[in-house]
């Protein structure tokens, strides 16, 4: 993910971008997999509006903020910048990455259908 971002205006903060993107896809996959195993009640927005929204983002913020300081940990900066791909490594790495996140969106729009006539 890095070598994507490190072209043009985004070169300054490819490597924060990459951490970013890793993130999120993370928190995709807590999503899907907790809405898989009924586990949905369980995560910070739940739909419980009773819990004021400041709670909320505190909650969010414990759980997400320590995957953050781990990843980053994980995938040292100088460790991202010393891994060279050649162009058809690259073009496979794009081509799972597109995959499966497409993989991914379908699942949610799958588990959206699933949910709503299973309740």
């Amino acid at each position: 993910m890095h070598e994507f971002y490190d072209r043009g205006s985004t070169a300054d903060v490819a490597y924060l971008k990459a951490i970013v993107s890793l993130i999120a896809i993370i928190i995709l996959n807590i999503f899907v997999f907790s809405s898989v195993f009924g586990l949905m009640d369980y995560l910070p927005y739940s739909g419980d509006v009773t819990t004021p929204k400041y709670e909320r983002h505190l909650m969010i913020s414990g759980v997400f903020l320590p995957v953050v300081f781990l990843i980053v940990k994980l995938f040292k900066k100088r460790d991202v910048l010393n891994i060279h791909m050649g162009k058809s490594e690259r073009r496979c790495g794009y081509t799972v990455i597109i995959v499966y996140l497409v993989l991914l969106f379908c699942s949610f729009v799958f588990l959206a259908f699933w949910n709503k006539n299973h309740q």
